[in-house]
């Protein structure tokens, strides 16, 4: 097992830029001041993802779907098949 020290450039010795504790004063007092919009910036959040739809709807659309019987358009006739009798008595 190698145990290895972190070196000075890692990301767990970066200072976060807000304080981690702090009271709800300090908060309010960055989001007046327009600071927060710098922070996020520096940041780069990700953006947030598209709204997703409504799952419900989604599945009662795909059950209506599938209720509905493909429609097969076509000019040709059914071809309609005739029993033929064979003739009674047979050969002698």
């Amino acid at each position: 097992m190698n145990t290895e020290k972190p070196t000075e450039g890692s990301p767990e010795d970066e200072q976060h830029p807000l304080p981690l504790s702090g009271s709800d004063s300090d908060l309010d007092a960055i989001f007046a001041s327009g600071k927060i919009d710098d922070i996020l910036k520096e940041a780069k959040l990700p953006t947030p993802p598209a709204k997703l739809p409504n799952v419900a709807a989604v599945q009662k659309h795909k059950a209506e779907q599938k209720r509905i019987p493909p429609e097969h358009v076509s000019n040709k006739p059914k071809k309609v098949r005739v029993q033929t009798r064979r003739p009674k008595g047979g050969s002698r």
